[in-house]
């Protein structure tokens, strides 16, 4: 609660010093998103999406900072349930994040890995499985080939 008193602070002099649409402001509001995803995560969501909107605006969609934007909006989505909302988020922050970092970069078979969280979630196992299988050939490169193994193994225990 402490934290999220200073974020909302934060979001109040950096609208004092800066314009509406500085990235410091687009970096408070995705900071009290991560705050309330905690504890209030129904009111995180509109804080991510005026942090998306602002990321885009000021760096351009193909930017790191949307794809973290998506991400988060997909963890609200998660959270509330809606999990095909949640996907759709995930995987614009893939689409991005493929343009940005190549299809072989570690953090593509993280999102890939939270793409298969969900779908596991979902009761989607077949689509799961195809999401951590990728993500597996792509940790496998940087010699970390047994992070989604648990995952997988799951998935075989159920078929």
């Amino acid at each position: 609660a402490a934290s999220l008193k200073y974020h909302y602070h934060a979001l109040e002099i950096y609208k004092e010093l800066y314009n509406e649409t500085s990235i410091n402001i687009a970096l408070c509001h995705n900071n009290i998103g991560s705050a309330l995803l905690k504890t209030d995560n129904f009111n995180a969501l509109p804080h991510f999406q005026q942090a998306l909107k602002l990321c885009s605006d000021i760096k351009g969609y193909y930017h790191p900072s949307t794809a973290v934007c998506n991400m988060n909006i997909g963890q609200c989505y998660e959270s509330y349930g809606e999990y095909e909302e949640a996907i759709s988020h995930y995987t614009e922050a893939l689409k991005i994040r493929k343009v940005i970092y190549g299809e072989n970069h570690e953090i593509i078979a993280k999102t890939l890995s939270d793409i298969g969280a969900v779908h596991y979630i979902y009761g989607k196992y077949d689509q799961a499985l195809d999401f951590y299988l990728k993500a597996a050939d792509i940790y496998k490169i940087y010699g970390k080939g047994n992070y989604v193994d648990k995952f997988i193994s799951l998935i075989y225990e159920r078929h």
